[in-house]
């Protein structure tokens, strides 16, 4: 089975270890390493031999340390999950603090003491996400197939019988219909407008009737589209906090 790998940091050792032992009554394939030390926490997220799914921050609310944390991991680190433990009464001031930031939203925010089954719920989340990520697709031109990862694919724009790809480093032209490219995604590919699908990933930020993407494109969203986004987008990436 294939493991998820998980690093933890909070001041406390004991905490730590008590959440080892969360995480190995819930699963054998979960790789853990905890942290005390900031430094020492960073160093292993920099090193070029690890690979990490996600990363547990216990964090204080008033501390704007966490937003800090936040913005290395999602800058620097991409494909790390953030999960932050907090205090119960701190759960609801930090969903407010991330809803503004679709770039900073962290994978889940769960209230300490954690739960088993809260955490194992997670966990299953985590995995599946992971899954997703990995998925391969392939794209017919009139010389060539070529191969992406879905997570590759920033956004898909049609424009009459053409379709475009848009990646970081090209734009990819086929053919064929949005709607029945859609059925082939996962689901965090989202529709704004009937010619666009987005990866709720990429998305910076939402203003007025625009979708900002990372990248710098304005995406358009229409009027009937704009409640199912924005309820799309709060499952897909929005903030679980369970108590």
């Amino acid at each position: 089975m294939e493991q998820l790998s998980i690093i933890a940091l909070d001041e406390d050792p004991d905490f730590l270890v008590g959440l080892r032992e969360i995480l190995s009554d819930i699963s054998e394939s979960v790789h853990y390493q905890p942290f005390c030390d900031e430094e020492r926490f960073f160093d292993c997220l920099y090193a070029d031999d690890t690979v990490i799914d996600a990363a547990i921050i216990c964090a204080d609310a008033e501390n704007n340390n966490v937003i800090s944390l936040a913005s290395v991991i999602a800058e620097r680190f991409k494909g790390i999950e953030i999960i932050f433990l907090v205090s119960a009464c701190t759960v609801k001031k930090l969903e407010r603090l991330f809803l503004s930031s679709c770039e900073l939203r962290p994978f889940a925010v769960l209230a300490k003491p954690v739960e088993k089954e809260v955490l194992k719920a997670v966990l299953i989340r985590l995995k599946e996400a992971k899954n997703k990520r990995r998925r391969i697709i392939m794209l017919s031109t009139r010389r060539k197939y070529v191969f992406y990862r879905t997570s590759d694919i920033i956004m898909i724009r049609s424009q009459k019988r053409r379709i475009y790809f848009v990646t970081e480093k090209e734009d990819i032209c086929t053919y064929g219909q949005i709607r029945r490219i859609k059925g082939a995604l996962p689901d965090y590919f989202l529709c704004p407008h009937a010619s666009y699908l987005i990866n709720a990933y990429c998305v910076k930020s939402i203003e007025g009737d625009h979708i900002v993407l990372k990248n710098g494109s304005v995406i358009p969203m229409s009027r009937g589209c704009r409640r199912d986004f924005i309820e799309d987008i709060k499952g897909v990436t929005g903030i679980t906090a369970d108590r």
